[in-house]
């Protein structure tokens, strides 16, 4: 083999192991070479190969050394043959040439101590560390050289396998689990968690029945009480939407953990589940993850997952994300898989848009929790897929965080409360501490009393549609919506207000009634009549869903508690009556009433039919929509004073300014291409209820200096939010397009800001609306003369 570079004249070689077998033949390459030289004249540059059996091969003495022989033999010879000669005379030519080779030879060898044409009698080809035993010596001093490189820092895990196929699982690069949270300082909103109604066949079967078929399923359970274990999909009455998913799977019977499992977790209640791969554990706590998701309000922006589901492997997350994308469907839902190895960016941004449902590995988790992508503030159902593996890849610390950072386990609470929320920096709110305080102090041990910081606490502003400070709301009778305080900001008043609610709990509890649709005493929903429903619904500007129902109809009563809990959630935003169409038939043969219950909603006087699903969320998401797409567009004003600046700006989130150029650069047409402009943008936006301000140019140049517009060119836009003192501005074209790509990324969070200069708004001059004529230019008098 070669020793040094390919084109060194040294072709020596070592012997074969041991262990080769002697019917194997090798090649001497020196003296083929030499024999194809003397066909060419010089020596080849790409040798041919022959064989030689490894007899001859062990009988061979070094190349040199006979050559050496033959040349001192040559003086004893009387015959000599030309081409032998000629041959003699080659060797004698090449050997002259490389002995100025060898000592380099020698010393790539490590045997640069002598000169290799002074070491007689030795095999320099087998005392030099050849390649083999150089391989050797460098895998003794780098044990680890020629595995493969550790992985990325996208990558979540390593693993080998041991000599049966195990996987073993070593521990990952070391991420820093998530910083501790006070969950004390945070008021959830309350949540349910039980909806599993007993089946009337499930119902029938005895303890002694229900211990026999979970040993024919091959199920061991422990705990108090746990649920009966189901044999049919129609026991857990899921709706028909998934169960057409899960018929379109092919599943014809639940598994055993399915069986059992699934009815634990729409109980609610906490589970550690056991069973081996294919068992359907996945579909065990998607199908109730899917039900629980259902009750709770809909995602706002920047919230995060209401279901968060952490594997240990990139491989377990992208199965289960995928079983999860295959059922959510059934409701719309959102899924993001998130694991190591995957582009960061991406997942960011998915996690941005929403998603109920998270499938993720705990170290990504918690870096896109770190770098504000998510947070696990509405997490209320957590699963841990294949726990053990992730303590054993060492996930153990990081696993606890992120459950820490879970809100802690709360029930719909019995207790009245009494919130305000409120800002630091506002001087109202200051003003109303010392009569709050005496209101707490007069109402404990009767009422709850508490505050929120939405300098601390944002999310819970957008949750709860907070527009100014102080605000102050009550949770008593419905949890899932509490009640706007409109009453004077003063201790007696309320402790009055609080005093009522409780006084609805007291009397809701004595008649044992949760108010439905049609009835009055308490209850949201407004009862309609005949003589009243024109006053009440036509002629509003309300928005109306209208129940027209029969008191003998089963649907009417099964949908009563839904009705009211609609008209709860919608209070303050879309009206919810009920009409008893069997007594108030004018009514109920104007819009012929045909069956019951129907459902109408009415808007500034037209009606339309309702045709949606019958759970709560459906009425929710179809009269919200309504609402948003009849929302009153923004006007765009312009900013003529101070007092209207901040009646409009101080209680929205948003104030977005446009500085048009002047009258005189711009006529009056130009001028209302751009307002044009703008008021596409405010009605495109209506939803988020911004205020928006126009200005002329070099009007009100204190506050262009602020917000950064001056100096720029004209027209240009900023974004303000007084309360944070806080703008961004627009840094692409000021045209429809440019606007409304600025906007949408403020919306969904994803704009940068900076603090207005001086950190407060400058004072602004009083200046005469325009006329929306062309401008006149001056003219000096003087120059005319």
């Amino acid at each position: 083999m070669y020793k040094n570079k390919p084109d060194q004249k040294d072709y020596s070689c070592v012997a074969p192991p041991d262990d080769i077998n002697r019917s194997q033949k090798r090649v001497d390459v020196n003296e083929i070479s030499n024999k194809f030289s003397f066909q060419h004249g010089r020596q080849s540059k790409f040798s041919k190969r022959t064989l030689k059996d490894d007899d001859d091969y062990f009988n061979d003495d070094d190349g040199e050394e006979i050559v050496q022989q033959k040349s001192n033999d040559e003086e004893e010879e009387d015959d000599i043959d030309p081409l032998d000669a000629y041959m003699l005379g080659l060797e004698e030519a090449e050997k002259k040439s490389d002995s100025s080779k060898k000592k380099v030879v020698a010393d790539v060898a490590v045997l640069n101590k002598k000169d290799i044409k002074t070491i007689k009698g030795t095999r320099y080809d087998i005392d030099q560390e050849d390649n083999e035993e150089s391989y050797y010596k460098y895998m003794e001093e780098n044990p680890n050289a020629g595995t493969l490189a550790p992985l990325s820092d996208d990558e979540d895990q390593i693993i080998d396998y041991d000599v049966d196929g195990n996987p073993i699982y070593k521990k990952v690069k070391y991420v820093d689990p998530l910083p501790p949270i006070d969950h004390s300082a945070i008021n959830y909103q309350p949540f349910s968690k039980n909806f599993y109604e007993e089946h009337e066949e499930i119902m029938k079967i005895s303890n002694n029945q229900a211990k026999d078929l979970r040993s024919k399923l091959g199920i061991k359970v422990l705990g108090a009480k746990p649920p009966k274990p189901i044999s049919s999909f129609a026991h857990f009455s899921f709706d028909e939407q998934l169960m057409k998913i899960i018929r379109k799977c092919e599943f014809t019977q639940p598994t055993p953990i399915q069986a059992q499992g699934i009815p634990v977790a729409l109980s609610g209640r906490d589970l550690i589940g056991i069973a081996k791969t294919g068992s359907g554990k996945t579909a065990a706590f998607i199908w109730p993850m899917l039900v629980h998701i259902m009750d709770q309000p809909d995602l706002k922006v920047n919230d995060g997952p209401i279901g968060l589901i952490l594997a240990p492997t990139r491989e377990l997350c992208q199965q289960i994300y995928t079983e999860t994308k295959k059922f959510a469907k059934a409701y719309n839902i959102r899924a993001v898989c998130a694991y190591g190895g995957g582009s960061k960016w991406e997942q960011q941004k998915d996690l941005e848009l929403g998603a109920e449902i998270v499938v993720a590995t705990p170290g990504r988790l918690i870096d896109l929790v770190k770098c504000k992508a998510t947070n696990l503030n509405r997490v209320t159902m957590l699963v841990l897929d294949e726990a053990d593996k992730m303590f054993a890849m060492g996930f153990e610390a990081q696993v606890r965080s992120i459950c820490d950072h879970c809100r802690p386990d709360k029930q719909n609470s019995n207790e009245i409360w009494i919130v305000e929320f409120y800002a630091p920096w506002c001087g109202h709110c200051k003003q109303l501490v010392p009569e709050y305080s005496k209101a707490a102090t007069a109402l404990k041990g009767i009422l709850k009393v508490g505050a929120i910081n939405l300098d601390e606490h944002k999310s819970f502003g957008q949750q709860y549609g907070i527009k100014g400070f102080p605000t102050i709301k009550i949770f008593g009778v419905s949890k899932t919506k509490p009640t706007d305080y409109n009453g004077q900001r003063t201790a007696s008043s309320i402790v009055e207000a609080g005093l009522q609610e409780a006084k609805k709990l007291v009397n809701q509890r004595l008649t044992g009634k949760s108010q439905s649709g049609g009835s009055s005493g308490g209850s949201d929903v407004v009862e309609l009549t005949d003589s009243n429903f024109d006053k009440q619904v036509l002629n509003s500007k309300d928005i109306w869903l209208v129940e027209f129902y029969a008191p003998w109809c089963g649907h009417c009563q099964r949908l009563k508690p839904i009705w009211e809990n609609v008209a709860t959630e919608l209070k303050g935003k879309v009206k919810v009556g009920a009409l008893d169409a069997t007594v108030h038939q004018i009514q109920a043969n104007k819009y012929q009433i045909k069956g019951f219950p129907t459902i109408k909603v009415f808007i500034n006087g037209q009606f339309e039919e309702y045709n949606g699903g019958r759970e709560k969320d459906d009425f929710v998401r179809f009269a919200l929509d309504k609402l948003d797409e009849n929302a009153p567009v923004p006007e765009v004003k312009q900013l003529l004073n101070k007092e209207d600046f901040s009646k409009s700006c101080d209680s929205s989130q948003l104030c977005i300014i446009s500085v048009l150029p002047h009258i005189l650069d711009c006529d009056a047409k130009c001028r209302n291409d751009y307002l044009s402009v703008l008021k596409q943008v405010a009605e495109k936006f209506k939803k988020n209820q911004w205020a928006y301000f126009w200005a002329e140019a070099m009007q009100h140049l204190a506050l262009e200096e602020a917000v950064g517009l001056g100096g720029f060119g004209y027209p240009a836009m900023a974004a303000v939010n007084v309360r944070k003192m806080k703008y961004s501005w627009l840094k692409g074209s000021f045209s429809l397009d440019g606007i409304n790509d600025f906007l949408r990324d403020l919306s969904y969070g994803r704009g940068s800001s900076v603090p207005v200069k001086g950190a407060k708004i400058p004072e602004i001059q009083k200046v005469e609306p325009w006329d929306g004529k062309d401008g006149v230019p001056y003219v000096d008098p003087y120059d005319e003369l």
